[in-house]
């Protein structure tokens, strides 16, 4: 159910930002309002000025709605995929230490320095760092799936580190597209490695990229030691970012949503989009969410 409430104003906040090696690659489809409120949560909550580019797949019906997406945010590239490997390899490549991917139903509800995970990636056993994780998620998903192992977290300071191997569900996930850094080199060896046979579409990546990281059944892989080597994830200390599951488009993955999926339709979403609304981002900071995946779909009052 789509529910509205009152805020007060979100404004950027006015600490200087300063340029930093890391691109940001977001993938959309069909999904022009979850798209936009993506952008807006981000540039809002981050603290750091960053290359982000939008990779999209559009059916002509949102034709006229990216397009305006794409008004809205002069400083995101925006590319149309016609070739998703091909365009994987332009992307993961240039002057940059780091990649983080990300989907377009995440919202970014609390400030971020990437310099968090910057400090995390600086250790080499660290595969990642994932906005969306943190203290509280016991649960891969908030309805009707089973609690999941929370592994022992190591402190860090400003980020925790834990051994994937300790954690079961999002814990254990070796590999995410969703709100995950990770070192520029890891990624042009996965892309590589699986090949545009392979890597079709985000999810094909995302699943192949886990299959990859697993022993044979007789011995290890070169992608099974690629990922030993690197045990570790992290997080912050506290929730940024999370992915709203709530309208799902894509073909190759059985699909999992979260809430009312009739009212939260692609033609329902993309009237959000004509009609100026914006995801409550204050009422998404005051919750204390139990996964990564939620199913709170929060409007602010026009």
């Amino acid at each position: 159910m789509i529910r509205s409430t009152v805020t007060g104003s979100e404004t950027i906040s006015s600490v200087p930002k300063k340029k930093n090696p890391v691109r940001v690659i977001c993938f959309s489809k069909d999904r022009p309002f979850q798209l936009k409120e993506y952008l807006r949560s981000f540039l809002l909550m981050s603290l750091d000025d960053v290359d982000l580019c939008v990779l999209y797949k559009k059916s002509d019906r949102y034709a006229s709605s990216y397009e305006r997406v794409e008004a809205m945010f002069p400083t995101v590239r925006f590319v149309r995929e016609t070739s998703f490997y091909n365009e994987m390899q332009e992307l993961v490549s240039g002057d940059y230490n780091y990649i983080q991917f990300d989907v377009d139903d995440s919202v970014y509800y609390r400030e971020f320095r990437m310099k968090d995970a910057f400090d995390a990636l600086a250790d080499p056993k660290v595969l990642n760092f994932q906005w969306g994780m943190h203290p509280r998620c016991d649960h891969s998903q908030t309805q009707d799936w089973a609690a999941i192992k929370v592994p022992q977290l190591e402190d860090r300071g400003s980020f925790f580190c834990w051994s994937r191997s300790d954690g079961t569900g999002s814990w254990s996930w070796p590999f995410k597209l969703t709100a995950s850094v990770y070192r520029i080199e890891m990624c042009l060896e996965i892309i590589r490695s699986l090949g545009p046979a392979v890597i079709t579409t985000p999810n094909t990546f995302e699943l192949e990229a886990v299959r990859f990281s697993m022993r044979g059944r007789l011995f290890a892989t070169r992608g099974s030691r690629l990922f030993a080597a690197r045990p570790l994830s992290a997080c912050p200390k506290v929730a940024v970012s999370s992915c709203i599951a709530v309208n799902v488009v894509q073909e190759d993955c059985p699909p999992r949503i979260e809430g009312d999926g009739i009212a939260l339709g692609p033609e329902r979403l993309d009237s959000l989009l004509a009609e100026g609304r914006e995801l409550d981002l204050d009422y998404y900071r005051n919750q204390s969410f139990n996964s990564s995946h939620i199913g709170d779909f929060v409007l602010k009052r026009p």
